[in-house]
């Protein structure tokens, strides 16, 4: 690398400190670090919310999102995203706890919700493309279990 190559390289990271001060002054989400590929593509970022979440989001060789781990006051996530974009998978542990495997179809709806609380009760409810519960299977702690199914 040139010293007009070095010098400008500083500049450019100095400029993006700078917006990131900025970003986190103002109470917005500051990008804190990108991983670019040998072919310029971010691939990867790390990034801080005003609220203290943290999040690394992966991109695929097109620049969209396929996966995102995000750390917030309710607790972690992890999102699983198509190769057009659409949310597929999520599974978070909420601040009280509970343990949440979500799917959804194509178009971004909710049909799969798998949830263990903390009385050890785990349940399954299958949805339909509107989000309403057509089953739902649960196993107490007790080992109890129950099926319901909506006739609509």
């Amino acid at each position: 690398m040139t010293e007009a190559q070095l010098e400008e390289r500083i500049a450019a990271l100095e400029a993006e400190l700078a917006r990131l001060v900025e970003a986190r002054a103002a109470g917005r989400s500051a990008v804190a670090c990108e991983v670019v590929d040998g072919g310029g593509t971010t691939r990867a970022m790390l990034a801080t919310g005003h609220d203290g979440t943290v999040s690394l989001n992966l991109l695929d060789g097109s620049g969209k999102l396929r996966a995102a781990l995000g750390l917030a006051t309710s607790g972690p996530t992890l999102s699983l995203f198509d190769p057009q974009g659409i949310r597929r998978l999520d599974l978070h542990v909420g601040g009280d706890d509970v343990p949440r495997l979500l799917l959804f179809d194509d178009a971004g709806g909710k049909r799969l919700d798998a949830a263990v609380d903390a009385a050890g009760t785990a349940s399954l409810g299958l949805l339909d493309p509107g989000g309403a519960a057509k089953a739902v299977m649960l196993a107490t702690g007790a080992g109890r279990g129950v099926v319901g199914a909506s006739r609509e």
